[in-house]
């Protein structure tokens, strides 16, 4: 009996020690160093169209930004719009970027904080409730299930962390314009039927009309729609994302012209931001975002500038406190307008009709969506969170039973069994029922190393100016050859960060303007902040 005694008292003790140990491991991780990652959804790799739809007063300006897949190096694209076209204009690709980072959707994905605290409790009330238990028999059987259960929530512990040659001379194709923009050769048309403007794309150098595409091309001629006619030119063939392209036109309601992409053949997958006086809201499209913005002059603190009190202009949200600042941004947004991001897959079938949104009076909105990690950590969060509650619950309801004649039986199968059983099926239906999606991680734009990161990128232009003296005689070719190769050489915290040249937000950009040579960096929110690297010769003395 004593040995037994001996023995019980040796397990007891046993299973403590592993219960310290296991604790111990898991606030060792929340010393206050530990930063979660932060998510990013990841669109399906299909062709994919970004637009942005501004509409306000009964002006629709149209923002396009298509993806492409193919050999050769002239594209040609032929838009249908309802009214011709009062302006054409290349647009920034960090634009775009800019509005996919600030309303991105609420992604769940780094749970460790939470589940250390959960860990913890769950941990105790397990070992409170086994030590209950043991002071009877069975003491060697429920402790060895223990130490597996240790084991276990041990092994799962680390898992869980120019002109391009466009003619005029076609009968029954009326041409209203014709335009360089950017990467694009312009032409607005009229065209009396199909196989005109058939005519007119093949004696330009564009792709003939399909069978299909000539059917609903009639239906627009029809409709009074004129027709504009972009010719891209490419460095190279494969996949490529020329830069936007923005026209402005009459419109009784805004719309996406959608028909002509459905001859394709192919899934699409698009995303449109709509910016307007209300919500937006179409067919096919899921809303991920709306929210009203205020403009602010006060939106941001420049922290490249010596003047405390110098601020960046931007947009706020009303509801979700989203900053956007992007200089291309104030172009497209007033104070009080709506910005909501429909998105979704579109299959040829969805696109037999164009876009029209449906402007409506809400509240705001956003979507909500789990990483494969997120989803997984949220389904352990409720099966610990239901292990932890009926333990504890059921064993204060029946602690007459447990303590009475056959009473580890009793807690071992009428309440730990099947507490074990409804706490996986529980986690199975909540992880079944998450909205999941794929996502990048990245702690690039993630807020906590903001103004740790400016000023390590402040230290960096400073240093650079100090160690190239000869500036002032270099051209701006030779000074971006120079600046990109002592960012890799650089021995600052900003070496393992990725930042490339571009107006999207985390890279930057340097150019000439009134001040000199600038280089400007794009902060997560696209906010610019600019250093001068080399003044004008002009203000030199001033």
């Amino acid at each position: 009996m004593k040995k037994k005694s001996l023995l019980n008292r040796w397990l007891v003790f046993t299973t403590l020690v592993i219960s310290v140990i296991a604790l111990t491991e898991q606030m060792a991780c929340a010393d206050g160093k530990y930063f979660p990652e932060q998510a990013y959804k990841i669109p399906p790799k299909i062709p994919s169209q970004k637009a942005i739809l501004v509409y306000k007063d009964g002006i629709e300006k149209l923002i396009i930004e298509s993806a492409m897949e193919g050999q050769g190096r002239e594209f040609g694209w032929i838009i249908p719009l309802p009214s011709k076209p009062t302006d054409f204009a290349e647009v920034s690709p960090g634009l775009v970027k800019t509005l996919n980072l600030t309303i991105r959707p609420e992604i769940t994905h780094d749970l460790t904080s939470s589940l250390e605290g959960l860990y913890t409790v769950t941990i105790f009330v397990t070992a409170w409730f086994l030590l209950a238990v043991l002071l009877k028999k069975r003491t060697l059987f429920l402790s060895i299930i223990f130490l597996a259960i240790a084991l276990f929530i041990s092994i799962l512990t680390p898992v869980m962390r120019g002109t391009l040659g466009i003619s005029i001379d076609v009968p029954g194709v009326r041409v209203l314009d014709v335009e360089d923009v950017g990467s694009y050769g312009l032409a607005v048309l009229e065209a009396e039927t199909a196989e005109a403007l058939n005519q007119w794309l093949g004696g330009n150098g564009f792709q003939g009309l399909s069978d299909k595409d000539r059917v609903i091309v009639s239906d627009y001629i029809e409709q009074n729609w004129c027709f504009v006619a972009a010719k891209l030119r490419r460095e190279e063939s494969g996949y490529s994302e020329p830069h936007p392209l923005a026209m402005s036109f009459v419109a009784e309601e805004p719309i996406y012209p959608m028909r002509l992409t459905s001859t394709v053949g192919n899934d699409v997958y698009l995303e449109l931001f709509v910016i307007a006086q209300k919500k937006a809201a179409c067919r096919n499209l899921v809303l991920e975002h709306s929210d009203r913005y205020s403009f602010s002059k006060k939106a941001n603190l420049n922290y490249f500038s010596k003047d405390v009190e110098d601020v960046l202009p931007g947009f706020i949200g009303k509801t979700y406190r989203q900053k956007i600042g992007h200089p291309e941004v104030f172009k497209c947004m007033w104070d009080g307008c709506v910005l909501s991001k429909l998105c979704g897959t579109l299959a040829p079938a969805e696109m037999n009709k164009d876009i029209v949104i449906a402007l409506k009076s809400g509240g705001s909105f956003r979507k909500h969506y789990f990483s494969q990690r997120g989803a997984n950590g949220t389904s352990l969060m409720v099966c610990l969170t239901t292990w932890s509650i009926l333990l504890l619950v059921l064993y204060l309801v029946f602690q007459n039973k447990i303590k009475g004649e056959n009473g580890r039986e009793f807690a071992l199968l009428r309440i730990a069994l099947p507490i074990v059983l409804l706490s996986l099926i529980l986690g199975g239906i909540t992880y079944a029922l998450l909205p999941k999606t794929e996502v990048e991680t990245g702690h690039k734009h993630f807020r906590i190393f903001y103004r740790m990161w400016l000023h390590e990128l402040e230290v960096f232009t400073e240093q650079f100016v100090e160690d190239n003296k000869g500036l002032q005689e270099m051209d701006i070719a030779e000074i971006k050859t120079r600046f990109q190769e002592g960012l890799k050489s650089w021995e600052g915290s900003i070496k393992d960060v990725n930042i490339d040249e571009g107006d999207s937000p985390g890279n930057y950009v340097i150019f000439e303007d009134e001040r000199g040579v600038v280089f400007r960096y794009f902060d997560m929110e696209g906010f610019p902040f600019d250093f001068v690297l080399r003044l004008k010769p002009n203000r030199l003395d001033k």
